[in-house]
């Protein structure tokens, strides 16, 4: 008897992917954790995300979700959602990654890459002409497959605690 060959694609999200996206992005922001990020997937956080990615795949908002499916299940995500400025720019109009995210037993294949790839096809054909990220300080693995989609660094971000 012959396996059958396992299913893969990297596509546009739909709105019933929404609730699997969610354990995803659940996921995606406990492993932030570990490299000192500031999100904490807490109930109103998740809601959020809802949010975004239902604003996207319904095109009230403007950006780009993208998910990657494994025999029908969804193991990545990648999301940027449009960054209003109000200034002129030499970004002109930019969207904001919230995150990319591929199963850990999937990583080292070039899905991220995949992902961000996709994401970006989107987002151009939308009129985009940027695409701004931030990588947590650590975060090797997302530094690098950033750099593998020949993104350029342009700083540093850091933080001062107001309160304590």
């Amino acid at each position: 008897m012959a396996l059958a060959e396992p299913s893969i694609a990297v596509r546009p999200a739909e709105e019933a992917d929404i609730p699997e996206l969610l354990v995803l992005t659940k996921d995606y922001l406990d492993e932030q954790q570990d490299f000192g990020g500031d999100v904490l997937p807490t109930p109103r956080t998740i809601d959020y995300y809802r949010t975004l990615f239902a604003g996207v795949i319904g095109k009230t908002i403007m950006g780009a979700a993208v998910a990657l499916s494994w025999n029908g299940s969804l193991v990545g995500f990648h999301l940027t959602v449009e960054l209003p400025m109000p200034w002129d720019s030499m970004f002109g109009r930019a969207a904001l990654g919230f995150g990319t995210f591929v199963d850990p037993a999937f990583r080292g294949r070039g899905f991220g890459v995949a992902l961000r790839e996709v994401a970006n096809d989107l987002l151009r054909e939308a009129g985009f002409e940027t695409v701004i990220g931030l990588v947590h300080t650590g975060n090797q693995p997302g530094e690098q497959s950033l750099e593998r989609c020949d993104w350029k660094w342009v700083g540093r971000m850091g933080y001062k605690r107001l309160v304590s």
